[in-house]
């Protein structure tokens, strides 16, 4: 109880010494993205082929990837002085992937899914953010019942081109590290991103 009640107090503390240096804001957004994805099986997927000895574990296949990012719930810690900040952000997030590129009589199968994510980013300046973020998802084979689970953690270095009033827009390169069941997958992407600054809501 006296742990609980020490962690509070310090809390309370840092956000009132931070408060003279920084202020928050809200900045929802929404990305979408495009890329290749580099998948690597894993031992569990020769379970596709059982008693077949010349069933192997393929090298890596390649496949296209698209999906969408909705940000909905994000927290900006701006420090005012220096027009940097740090974010932290949850929300909701769609993943669609191709079947791959054929290796010998073996295709993997295309799948979609739909999931929660979470992120903090640190906004470097007005024009260079980096992020970090983590997606979980609940996935199927197109035209299957076939449900499995993808956890995914993405490096997110991304670059401010255009602002109106309080919209942010910015491209980013993405490198995400995507896994399930029977295999670990690699994604290089290319997003586009709209932001709205609460801050610049207010003072419009």
């Amino acid at each position: 109880m006296m742990g609980k009640k020490i962690v509070c107090i310090l809390t309370i503390l840092i956000i009132a010494v931070a408060g003279l240096w920084a202020s928050f804001a809200t900045r929802p957004s929404v990305s979408a993205w495009f890329g290749a994805v580099f998948c690597h099986p894993t031992a569990d997927y020769l379970k596709e082929y059982p008693g077949d000895p010349s069933a192997e574990t393929p090298p890596f296949r390649t496949s296209r990837s698209f999906g969408f990012d909705l940000d909905v719930l994000n927290v900006a810690f701006v420090f005012n002085e220096k027009d940097s900040a740090i974010q932290f952000g949850v929300g909701l997030t769609y993943l669609d992937v191709s079947e791959s590129l054929q290796y010998g009589l073996s295709i993997l199968k295309p799948y979609s899914g739909v999931g929660f994510l979470a992120d903090v980013n640190w906004r470097m300046n007005n024009r260079l953010d980096l992020g970090l973020r983590y997606r979980f998802l609940t996935c199927r084979f197109t035209g299957t019942e076939t449900r499995f689970l993808v956890q995914e953690f993405e490096l997110v270095p991304a670059f401010r081109f255009a602002s109106l009033k309080a919209m942010d827009f910015f491209v980013s390169m993405p490198v995400t590290a995507s896994w399930k069941a029977d295999s670990i997958s690699i994604r290089t992407s290319v997003a586009l991103t709209f932001s709205l600054d609460s801050q610049r809501v207010a003072y419009r």
